[in-house]
């Protein structure tokens, strides 16, 4: 029961941080666009 509810937090976290980083990576590559065009 401990495990599973860790080995969720782990992915709960995991799926917070990767989405985090996505948008960051969207943004920046917006505002490059917007700095190009």
């Amino acid at each position: 029961m401990v495990l599973q509810g860790g080995k969720m937090d782990n992915l709960t976290h995991y799926l917070a941080t990767t989405l985090r980083m996505l948008r960051h990576q969207r943004g920046w590559s917006l505002s490059r666009l917007a700095e190009i065009s």
